[in-house]
């Protein structure tokens, strides 16, 4: 998490000084939940996140394993 907060930031910070009116955004890689949103958030000059797995798959996919692992608990 800290690697997608540094690298992000030097790059959203030096694109910001060469455009001001810029919006920049966080997206992808470990920030998978609403907390990780809220620490890039609060440690870079982004101002919103981009969404992707984190809202469409990651959720599903828990959801999924949670039906299967109780299916396989059913006995006869």
């Amino acid at each position: 998490m800290d690697l997608a907060i540094e690298k992000p930031e030097a790059i959203l910070s030096a694109a910001k000084r060469k455009k001001p009116d810029i919006i920049p955004l966080c997206h992808g890689g470990p920030i998978v939940n609403p907390e990780d949103v809220q620490r890039v958030l609060s440690e870079t000059c982004a101002v919103g996140f981009a969404a992707a797995s984190s809202i469409e798959r990651l959720p599903i996919e828990n959801g999924i394993c949670n039906t299967l692992n109780e299916l396989k608990r059913v006995r006869k």
